[in-house]
């Protein structure tokens, strides 16, 4: 029997604990932590939280699921259709690129569509400022769409911060330059 990724729902603020509690047991685990930069008084540091809010992913055999429900601050697993949700491999790599690339990402639920594309996808955007008939970007946005999971992650860059860095993201190649 091969093994999934499947879907934990932890009780409010637990994420960082059922993780670490999973990890004790041996149980391959992933909780995407989100890293926002917080700036007090002259100092600048990152403040890391859990993505999806009481969410963890586990990668374990179907058969040895009951065992994640006997586990301190978990809930339930996550259902869809009367199964236990599976994530597929390709969106639990996507995520793990995407956040290793990006700070302060905006999580955003979507309609899942039966003709959704069954990858994830990259989209990026531009904002734009015109002054003085000078046009110039501001930010760039990217974005992954994950339909087993029905949300849209969203990162903004600042071209200023952009400069002179490459980022790569599902084979595409991208470098900003002054």
């Amino acid at each position: 029997m091969q093994k999934n990724w499947y879907v934990i729902y932890t009780k409010p603020k637990s994420e960082k604990k059922v993780s670490s509690l999973l990890s004790k047991r041996g149980i391959e685990n992933f909780c995407p932590l989100n890293s926002k930069p917080i700036k007090h008084f002259r100092k600048s540091k990152l403040f890391y939280e859990p993505l999806f809010d009481r969410y963890v992913f586990a990668f374990i055999k179907e058969a040895d699921t009951h065992q994640l429900r006997n586990i301190e601050y978990v809930i339930n697993l996550a259902y869809w259709k009367g199964t236990p949700a599976i994530v597929k491999n390709e969106e639990i790599t996507a995520i793990k690129e995407f956040i290793s690339n990006h700070q302060n990402i905006k999580i955003e639920k979507i309609e899942v569509n039966v003709n959704m594309p069954g990858t994830t996808e990259i989209f990026d955007n531009q904002s734009y400022i015109i002054g003085e008939k000078i046009l110039k970007i501001k930010t760039l946005s990217f974005k992954i769409i994950l339909p087993s999971l029905g949300f849209s992650l969203t990162s903004e860059v600042e071209i200023d911060t952009a400069r002179g860095i490459n980022v790569s993201f599902e084979n595409r190649e991208f470098q900003f330059q002054s």
